[in-house]
């Protein structure tokens, strides 16, 4: 088997074109001194002996968009990059550092401190860090260097590699020699790691992220009429909206919020005793909380139409520019394919369900959007994984009889019988609908691994749905706070909804007791296991 590092250098990514034209490439092999710099036909020469012969292993920095790059210069290569991915012939080292990470405990954190990265410290494994942690080398000044070469190839297609400048001939080297080097690294670190470092999930991320890579490339377009009357609305919207608001003095004329007066207002909306923040070293009290969850619980007309305004002002903000692009360029979605719950995130995933934003898309002449989903799959994935694993599944045994297992759920919460209740349910009684709604919230979500308060937060932010007002619990949500984490950020919620989600918790593993023998075991697994998740 022989291993080489491959990495390409191209022309600038620019909007709507992710694998942009080649220029030359970069190999290293595992004896120092061997790294090359190739010109765009000895890269393409290389990388088609290297991609069909089955003894070679490639290994990469993001490796997925230097095979993009191949594949969009010849797409005869498509086929055969799948038959080495399928292989497990294909390895980036950002997606095996990941996997690492997962394995300790601090996926996205610096490992000497715990302390969480943003995205510009390199919280996506950029090769900077790796070079650094696995190295002890600093090589910042040319990945951050406006001026550096990388950013600057596009200048030297068509001239003669002999002809390059040194430094610009003499970068690709190198890190081609600083991947490989990364590479090997941590094969013995993951020899140390609980589970292999899970690299033996490497092959199939590899294929996950060379394929939305490819969506990426082909990216999305959207119409330009509904992209022109979504424009028209949501302007119109929002300057009604901010028309309404300066009026009651919550904006100035300048556009900025007046926070004192907003303040005023939530307080007397709550009688005095309106949310209060999280304290924190400027106010250590805590403040009036003005937060979206505070408007629209305050019973108030006016901060309801301020916390539902917030759609407006996103769409406005974040969407509209965007999707206006798309008319003329495809919109070329970014995805990171592995997060610390080993799932995908994305810059544009997601989208809003309701406001327009959606349908303003649309498919190229000759293509179709479709929809593709499963009855309950998640709830069917999350029975037979008891089974694989416990060798029985309450739930499985619900759903094989045909049973509502979210009306099985609800009986659990209130004391009753499945007979009973189902009825109620379909007779649409106010009490049994509400639990049934509370019941379905909690089997998708502790699937997917929340908790008490993160199962309170999503339903409320997203879903505008309070526990304890489904529960009967409260005549108005939110007045008393606590402070939650979620994904590692602090967030606030109502105690009152956060103490029926505990006391829910507890009743739906009651209703499927094989998930309580089944987070035990997860609390003590890393990512895959050798087993189904």
């Amino acid at each position: 088997m022989s291993v080489w590092s491959f990495d390409t250098e191209t022309w600038l990514i620019q909007p709507g074109l992710l694998a942009p034209p080649l220029v030359c490439s970069s190999i290293a092999a595992a004896a120092p001194g061997s790294e090359r710099l190739l010109d765009k036909a000895q890269a393409r020469q290389f990388f088609r002996e290297a991609i069909t012969s089955p003894d070679t292993h490639l290994v990469g920095a993001n490796l997925a968009y230097d095979l993009g790059v191949m594949a969009a210069d010849d797409p005869r290569l498509v086929a055969p990059i799948f038959a080495a991915l399928e292989a497990g012939r294909l390895h980036c080292v950002q997606i095996r550092e990941a996997l690492i990470d997962i394995a300790r405990g601090l996926y996205g954190v610096d490992p000497s401190t715990g302390r969480k990265l943003d995205d510009d410290e390199g919280a996506r494994y950029p090769l900077a860090l790796l070079v650094q942690r696995h190295l002890g080398l600093d090589i910042s000044e040319d990945k951050k260097n406006p001026k550096a070469w990388r950013l600057r190839y596009a200048e030297l297609d068509g001239v003669p590699v002999e002809s390059w400048p040194a430094e610009a001939a003499a970068y690709p080297k190198r890190d081609a020699r600083y991947t490989l080097d990364v590479f090997f690294r941590q094969e013995a670190v993951a020899r140390e790691t609980p589970n292999g470092g899970n690299l033996h999930a490497e092959a199939e991320q590899m294929r996950a992220a060379f394929a939305l890579h490819l969506a990426s490339i082909w990216g999305l377009r959207t119409n330009g009429d509904s992209a022109a009357v979504l424009r028209e609305r949501v302007e119109r919207e929002w300057g009604d909206n901010r028309a309404k608001f300066q009026a009651a003095g919550i904006y100035r004329e300048d556009g900025t919020k007046d926070s004192k007066r907003l303040a005023a207002l939530v307080t007397a909306a709550y009688d005095g005793q309106p949310p209060i923040t999280a304290p924190s070293d400027r106010f250590p009290d805590g403040q009036v909380a003005t937060d979206r969850d505070t408007l629209l619980g305050s019973g108030d007309a006016l901060l309801e139409d301020l916390g539902k305004s917030g759609r407006v002002d996103k769409y406005k903000s974040t969407y509209l520019d965007v999707v206006e692009a798309g008319t003329s360029l495809p919109i070329n979605p970014r995805f990171n394919v592995l997060v610390s719950t080993t799932r995908v995130s994305s810059d544009y995933q997601q989208l809003p369900q309701k406001g327009g934003i959606r349908e303003v898309h649309e498919a190229r002449p000759g293509f179709v959007y479709c929809s593709v989903d499963y009855s309950g799959l998640e709830l069917r994935t999350m029975a037979q994984r008891a089974i694989w694993e416990l060798g029985f599944s309450k739930m499985a045994e619900a759903l094989n009889s045909g049973l509502d297992v979210h009306t099985l759920a609800a009986a659990e919460f209130l004391g009753a019988s499945y007979d009973e209740l189902l009825p109620k349910v379909k007779a649409k009684e106010p009490l049994a609908v509400a639990f049934r709604q509370l019941a379905k919230i909690l089997n998708f979500g502790k699937g997917g691994g929340m908790t008490g308060g993160s199962l309170v937060y999503n339903a409320r932010a997203k879903d505008r749905v309070s526990f304890c007002l489904l529960a009967k619990r409260a005549d108005v949500c939110g007045i008393e706070r606590v402070v939650i984490t979620v994904q590692r950020k602090p967030k606030m919620v109502c105690r009152a909804c956060f103490e029926v989600a505990k006391e829910l918790d507890t009743k739906w593993l009651n209703a499927w007791p094989e998930q309580r023998e089944l987070q035990h075991r997860a609390k003590s697994r890393t990512y895959g296991a050798g087993s189904p998740t």
